[in-house]
């Protein structure tokens, strides 16, 4: 089992995904879009640091699943891209995000 500070940071990333999907449904102003994803990436890489040394390759997947997220944020407030799409991609990082501290999620 994972420290409890990897327990820790996993919800946190979990919970500011949340945030920025619920901000997103209720079409919050652009500001608070830019203040959650902020928040969701910091809690990412923090996430990822943390795995570094045990599982790398999870860690640099987990980074680039990060920027994949911010890009689809941007297509969504642009209107390119719809909430299935942020939500597929929220799938996908969060199965990394398990997969960098060494589980996988069924």
């Amino acid at each position: 089992m994972p420290p409890k500070e990897q327990i820790a940071q996993l919800k946190l990333v979990k919970d500011s995904l949340q945030a920025l999907l619920n901000g997103l449904k209720n079409k919050d102003d652009a500001r608070q879009i830019a203040a959650h994803t902020k928040t969701v990436v910091a809690n990412i890489m923090n996430l990822a640091a943390m795995g570094k040394s045990k599982y790398p390759t999870e860690s640099a997947q987990l980074e680039t699943r990060c920027t994949e997220l911010v890009q689809t944020v941007k297509e969504v407030l642009s209107s390119k891209a719809g909430l299935d799409r942020f939500e597929a991609s929220v799938a996908n990082l969060t199965q990394n995000a398990a997969m960098t501290l060494g589980y996988t999620l069924a």
